[in-house]
């Protein structure tokens, strides 16, 4: 291809400012201002019609001109190299420069100057903000990743049933627990025995138990010449296990008990005279007592079943003898609270 470098033109492009608004008074226009004139470098453009191509840029650029308010006239380069067309616009007041590459139009190409023109005047209308007005183009920010919301709270943890502080039994305690029962001592032929106590128990790891209690009974079994009254006091050890949930569950226990027992006569007629008796025996029972919670607070039903041995036996003239000892059961009623974990 032979080099042909043409010497730069001088177009006269009407890019005329002024309001193009519609008044309501009719008055003639006023003239359009002095044209800028803009200048256009070919290289290298083989067989190009340069004043074709000049033409065709002069019309496209006054369309872009009468868009803004002020007019200004680019320098465009053009130039063909081989397969490619380069094309550059320049503003000369901001210095502000856009370029755009394409493939060349060939050599016999219908409309070679039009596409040309056409390529050059889309490049300066897609920047002419900035190319005219001197201030650039807002640019689009990139997206920005949308920042990963904050976990939600953690619930507030859940009270048990009926626990209006919240409290949670962990898997050790101390309570203490008081209660009330009605023994019947030597079941069939014994004595009825109104019994309170005193429990301290220890709660552990994987629902076991272990007691403390002391306890304290007295009777009266009346007799035809007068009655006799027993006094008994115990103490003694137990274990067991705690099944059920934090709110409803059922302790069963076993213990074993030394228990003193005094037997005192208190005759009713002349003639008869009272006496004291003092013994010590052994106690096997199991408990059973079903338990609601409320917080720290807890209040169960209780069940007994015992037997107490060596033989305790109070004797009473023109009566049958009584007996505290043997199989024996018991009901009664327990409250307590837990004191510490």
């Amino acid at each position: 291809m032979t080099r042909w470098r043409g010497a730069p033109l001088a177009l006269s492009i009407s890019m005329a400012a002024g309001s193009v608004a519609a008044q309501e008074s009719a008055q003639p226009p006023e003239p359009p201002a002095e044209d800028p004139a803009a200048s256009v470098e070919f290289v290298k453009c083989k067989g190009l019609d340069v004043a074709e191509t000049e033409r065709l840029l002069r019309v496209e650029l006054a369309v872009i001109a009468a868009r803004v308010e002020r007019a200004r006239a680019p320098n465009v380069r053009i130039e063909c190299k081989k397969d490619v067309l380069h094309i550059e616009v320049k503003d000369t007041a901001s210095g502000g420069m856009k370029a755009l590459t394409l493939p060349a139009p060939r050599v016999n190409t219908p409309d070679r100057e039009r596409t040309i023109a056409l390529a050059a005047s889309q490049l300066f209308l897609s920047s002419w903000l900035e190319m005219i007005t001197g201030n650039p183009a807002p640019k689009k920010s990139p997206p920005r990743a949308d920042k990963p919301a904050p976990p939600a709270p953690a619930p507030p943890p859940v009270a048990d049933r009926g626990a209006e502080d919240g409290y949670r039994p962990g898997p050790t305690g101390w309570e203490v627990w008081t209660a009330g029962a009605l023994n019947f001592r030597h079941v069939g032929n014994g004595v009825r025995t109104l019994s309170p106590s005193l429990m301290l128990r220890r709660r552990f790891p994987r629902s076991w138990l272990a007691e403390a209690r002391l306890g304290w009974e007295t009777a009266e079994s009346a007799r035809a010449t007068g009655a006799i009254d027993w006094f008994a006091g115990s103490a003694g050890l137990g274990v067991g296990v705690r099944a059920g949930s934090r709110w409803a569950f059922i302790d069963a226990l076993v213990s074993s008990s030394v228990l003193v027992v005094r037997a005192a006569g208190d005759p009713k007629v002349s003639g008869v005279r009272g006496a004291e008796r003092d013994a010590a025996a052994f106690d096997l029972a199991l408990h059973l007592a079903p338990a609601l919670a409320l917080s720290r607070f807890r209040l169960a039903l209780v069940g007994q079943l015992g037997f107490v041995a060596p033989t305790v036996t109070a004797r009473s003239p023109r009566d049958e003898p009584v007996s505290f000892d043997g199989p024996w059961a018991g009901v009664g009623i327990a409250a307590g609270g837990e004191i510490a974990q």
